[in-house]
């Protein structure tokens, strides 16, 4: 067989032909005829590839007539409407299918990896011809049918270089730019295609040790077609290695035309070679007194290798190109996808919210290498290892009346990163971390408390730390300080990441108001003074609070001053309605509440309670548990009067709130006046004094 030979890096197309149609009568079934001629055709099969053969039968198609034949000529009665007239003459073939003059190859799977419209690799031969007559009626005529080739058969020939040749295991391709269809009406190609191939080696006869593929087509569509090339090795370390797209539109330019005659396309193809690289780690940038890993992880595209020692070299098996490689360490409690490395996450600590991160990760190591690798080249690289883990150590100092007191100490800092990105140095996942301190007996922190966490970075400028304390005395409750804004302290946290940091921090805690207990209620020894605080002294007035307000009144001066300053005074009832006082609103310290109505009657039982008005310098009423001697002081502070907030009875009246309400927006109130005592309801908009007792 003749073939037509290109050397290339890629080749593929094929060529088709259409018929159309005019108006008959059925030369067959329209019967009695008056007269009539006869049409004699001739196919001519002279043109078609040397070694195919004549298909046993082919369609004649003139408009509506249609009739299957055998043989090369065949004689048709003419009934046909005198005029022009144009038949299709063509061959079934398998694989192609036929609708009115246009040809289509049949669809074929997509291979595993790829993408687009693929079509079956070997149709078989289809023979095509379209003549153009006149016809009148009743006339003899002799036509003779050309048959045209239509499908064009193309064979890859693939001859592979290089040192891994011994080792290929298999070899595909995909090429793309061909017709799915051909129109024989006007012989035009059309639906871009891909067909697939697998190549053959040859063990013997010209292309022997070459590898062969061979498809057929019926044409090309435009001028953009491409091979690729992929080889398997038996040498699974060397993956897949893909060559391509390379375009072969110059080589198969003419495909179309000729297409009794193959087509051959040389490729020729270097496989992988194996050069030798080196790499050397260098841990010189890593934390004082970290060790060095005992092995790492060397990523570089597809490939991964875990080494160990500074210096390791292997096989280059790298396509000729740029290349990222990373180099980087596997440490507990941070997981590596890609290029991204996260911390895991931890449970969040009881009433926290949000989400959280190991405070105590392994210490990671990364270095980024941006490389070009040659053909059969050694290269020698060093990665600078980078300490991607910082240590925070932070240091908080207990402040105030129970600082002594302090049983525990736990935190939360906000801001941290839960991930970090090779690729790019970018910290992600804004999360938390919890922490617990330690209390430090001797060195540098003694007497203070320490916590030490290690985090890939920070996130953003919105860092916050939270601290919860506890205390001996059960009565101090829990202190919760914060969050308070600490991004300040840690914006170059980011950098110098070998070198451990430290934030110190104070921290304020309760006043120590332990109360008294009289008849079974825990009462405070002072007055509330500003929100949230006692007053200094049992003698001190305190602050005066209408009913469920949270705004604090001095207890001097006859017009109101509110603290903090600048509130108006409110006259009216009806924003301090309700059935409790809102706990929100509650002036107490952390620990204690306002006392309801029969709390404040516990100290009016007589038979428990011993009661006098005295005057040591600051009137008022003491009040003494009878069974253990211990007392409290009331200060008669005066109150504010409703309607303007004057200062009413200071140092003659005593009026304590109660947290019980009473009809028409009133509420209950303890009220001692020169020695009297009365329990009665007043107007909310009242200032009054205010005595905690114990929360619980």
């Amino acid at each position: 067989m003749k073939y037509i030979t290109k050397n290339i890096v890629l080749a593929a197309v094929a060529a088709v032909m259409l018929f159309a149609g005019c108006d008959t009568e059925d030369p067959i079934y329209d019967v009695p005829h008056t007269a009539s001629g006869t049409i004699t055709l001739t196919t001519d099969w002279s043109q078609i590839g040397t070694g195919n053969t004549i298909p046993p039968n082919y369609t004649v198609r003139v408009g509506d007539y249609s009739v299957l034949l055998t043989g090369e000529t065949n004689e048709i009665e003419n009934l046909f409407t005198t005029g022009d007239c144009t038949a299709y003459v063509y061959n079934t073939a398998e694989s192609i299918t036929i609708s009115g003059t246009m040809a289509t190859v049949a669809g074929a799977a997509t291979p595993t990896g790829a993408t687009g419209s693929f079509i079956n690799n070997a149709p078989d031969w289809m023979y095509a011809c379209r003549l153009d007559e006149t016809i009148s009626e009743n006339t003899d005529y002799n036509f003779t049918a050309l048959m045209a080739q239509q499908v064009r058969e193309l064979t890859f020939v693939l001859t592979l270089t290089g040192e891994e040749t011994d080792m290929v295991s298999t070899v595909t391709g995909v090429l793309t730019g061909v017709a799915g269809s051909y129109d024989m009406s006007n012989g035009t190609h059309s639906v871009p295609s891909n067909v697939a191939m697998t190549f053959a080696k040859q063990t013997s006869g010209e292309y022997e040790g070459r590898y062969i593929a061979t498809v057929r087509f019926l044409g090309i569509v435009g001028n953009d077609q491409t091979i690729t090339i992929s080889i398997t090795y038996t040498d699974n370390t060397l993956g897949t290695q893909v060559v391509g797209p390379t375009s072969v539109s110059s080589d198969l330019a003419m495909f179309n035309t000729n297409k009794r005659t193959p087509v051959s396309l040389n490729i020729d193809m270097e496989t992988l070679t194996r050069g030798t690289i080196t790499l050397t780690t260098d841990w010189s940038q890593i934390g004082t007194g970290n060790t060095v890993p005992s092995s790492y992880t060397l990523r570089m595209g597809n490939y991964s290798v875990m080494l160990a020692g500074e210096t390791n070299s292997f096989d280059n098996l790298f396509t000729p190109g740029d290349y990222t490689a990373y180099v980087y360490n596997t440490t507990e409690n941070i997981t590596i996808a890609g290029t991204l490395a996260t911390v895991v996450g931890a449970s969040a600590p009881a009433g926290a919210t949000g989400l959280f991160v190991n405070s105590i990760p392994g210490w990671m190591y990364t270095c980024r290498l941006d490389e070009t690798i040659g053909k059969n080249t050694d290269h020698n690289f060093t990665a600078v290892m980078a300490q991607q883990v910082r240590e925070l150590t932070l240091v908080v100092t207990p402040m105030g009346d129970a600082a002594d007191m302090v049983s525990t100490v736990t935190g939360v800092l906000t801001g941290v990163a839960g991930s970090y990105d090779m690729s790019d140095g970018m910290h992600s996942v804004s999360s938390n971390v919890a922490m617990t301190f330690d209390k430090q007996t001797t060195g540098t922190y003694a007497g203070k408390y320490t916590a030490t966490v290690r985090l890939l970075g920070i996130v953003g400028d919105d860092q916050t730390i939270t601290l919860s304390s506890t205390y001996t005395d059960d009565a101090l409750g829990t202190q919760v300080v914060g969050p308070t804004d600490v991004s300040n302290e840690l914006t170059t946290f980011n950098t110098d990441k070998k070198t451990p940091t430290t934030l110190d921090l104070e921290m304020e805690t309760p006043t120590v108001a332990i109360g008294v207990l009289i008849n079974g209620i825990r009462w405070a020894d002072c007055n509330v003074d500003n929100f949230g605080t006692f007053a200094a002294t049992p003698e001190s007035s305190g602050m005066l609070y209408q009913w469920n307000r949270r705004t604090a009144w001095l207890a001097e001066g006859s017009s109101p001053v509110s603290s903090p300053a600048g509130e108006t005074w409110r006259s009216d009832n009806m924003g301090v309605a309700g059935d409790v006082w809102d706990i929100y609103n509650d002036p107490c310290p952390t620990g204690w509440r306002i006392p309801l109505r029969e709390e404040q009657e516990t100290l009016l039982d007589n038979a428990v309670v011993d009661r006098e008005w005295i005057d040591t310098g600051v009137k008022g009423f003491k009040f003494t548990d009878k069974a253990s001697g211990a007392s409290i002081f009331f200060p008669a502070a005066g109150y504010r009067h409703p309607s303007n907030g004057s200062l009413m009875s200071s140092g003659s009246v005593g009026l304590y709130a109660s947290g019980t309400p009473y009809i028409n927006n009133g509420a209950w109130y303890f009220l001692h006046n020169n020695g009297s005592i009365t329990y009665n309801a007043n107007d909310r908009a009242n200032a009054a004094s205010i005595r905690c007792i114990r929360a619980d």
